[in-house]
């Protein structure tokens, strides 16, 4: 075996042990969970029967009835013995006042349901109103036994002790944390459903893309007009949206959750792109890199950052006269990385910053998209004057 395979064989099975490892506590977990539900619930229903036994009314054809009715709904696991002949219900020979079933206290039993108004006995075994026509109901008792647990209560009626019990089949425990972990599973499929999800807006977005272009045949058979240039401009920002939309949406599946990219790279490229128009039209383009910057990394994708430095670089073109000087200068400030984008033009309003928002003859996208990038890495978007310079700057948070 390779040294290659080796290590893959290595990284899969490390893998495989700590899913293991992860999965053994969360089931033992679940399954505790869900046996002291069950318990809870077994011991509710036995305690409601005994309420009923404790009252001293009704004769054996009425107990039978209400043993009939809740072991239909829950399975046939009540049992009621009175000691003094054949039990009613699912007639466990383990339930009875003298069992030789070992029952301890169940947890967190609590005062019977309906009961609250009750005192508890000076004992603290069982629970009693004030009016002695009642008799007491003695707090709920659970014992292992085969294939389950047996909670057992015990009710005093007419001068004497009946045991109540409900079995809790460990094939029911079982089952249902199954179920459970079957459900924590699902999280696993959460990645599965986000890519499905953005696949889907991504799909949509691309659709759009033809009525856009029929349109903008349309416009283009338009006579010259301003009406006309004002309906291409707005065509232009409503491709690179959706463009925009596209790439985010089909991001996740390239880059993963936590993206990463190199600051001065990005912006390098950014701006040599932009550079043949600034030279075109006669302006004074300049790109500040502090020494050592090399390496400088975000928490942003590089197709967000470099939308960012796009639309910031293309506002700075379309609003300033040519030949009024650019700049782009990146720096650090205690952990955060800052790019900004100059120009020697009017400025942009802080009113500007809300979304949609220009004074400029604009949608406002080009900041919008500026913001959600700055804000996408933990940073923040800043307006500023410095002397003759109008800025835009991006604050980015570290990894």
């Amino acid at each position: 075996m390779s040294l290659r395979a080796r290590i893959l064989a290595l990284g899969v099975g490390s893998a495989a042990a700590m899913l293991l490892l992860l999965a053994v506590p969360v089931t033992l977990t679940v399954q505790r969970n869900v046996q002291q539900d069950e318990e809870q619930w077994a011991a509710s229903v036995a305690q409601g029967v005994a309420d009923l036994l404790s009252t001293g009314r009704g004769d054996r054809d009425d107990l039978v009835a209400v043993v009939e009715r809740i072991d239909a709904r829950d399975g046939g696991r009540v049992t009621v013995d009175a000691g003094d002949g054949a039990p009613v219900g699912s007639t466990r020979p383990d339930c009875s006042v003298d069992s030789d079933a070992r029952f301890g206290p169940l947890a967190d039993a609590g005062t019977p349901p309906g009961r609250r108004d009750d005192a508890r006995s000076p004992d603290g075994d069982s629970y009693g109103p004030p009016d002695a026509r009642v008799g007491r109901v003695y707090g709920a008792e659970v014992a292992s036994v085969d294939g389950g647990r047996l909670v057992r209560v015990v009710a005093e009626q007419r001068g004497r002790d009946v045991a109540v019990c409900s079995f809790v089949p460990s094939s029911v425990v079982g089952r249902e944390t199954l179920e459970q972990v079957g459900v924590l599973g699902l999280a696993g499929r959460i990645d599965e459903l986000l890519v499905a999800e953005r696949e889907t807006v991504a799909d949509l977005s691309h659709r759009l893309r033809t009525p856009v272009t029929a349109v903008r045949l349309d416009v283009e058979a338009l006579p010259e007009s301003p009406q006309k240039r004002e309906l291409e401009d707005h065509l232009d920002h409503l491709e690179r949206t959706l463009t925009a939309v596209i790439q985010a949406a089909r991001r996740p599946q390239r880059e993963g959750a936590v993206p990463r990219t190199d600051v001065v790279a990005v912006v390098q490229d950014r701006f040599a792109y932009w550079a043949p128009l600034l030279e075109d039209q006669r302006r004074d383009a300049v790109l500040e890199l502090p020494d050592g910057a090399a390496g400088w990394e975000v928490r942003l994708a590089d197709a967000d950052l470099a939308a960012a430095l796009d639309a910031l670089l293309e506002n700075a073109v379309a609003h300033t006269a040519e030949g009024v000087p650019v700049a782009v200068t990146v720096s650090s400030v205690g952990t955060d990385t800052v790019v900004e984008v100059r120009d020697q033009g009017p400025g942009v309003p802080p009113s500007a910053l809300r979304r949609g928002t220009s004074d400029r003859g604009s949608s406002g996208l080009g900041l919008d998209i500026a913001r959600s990038c700055a804000e996408a890495s933990g940073g923040r978007l800043e307006l500023d004057r410095d002397g003759p310079w109008s800025l835009v700057r991006l604050v980015l948070g570290a990894p």
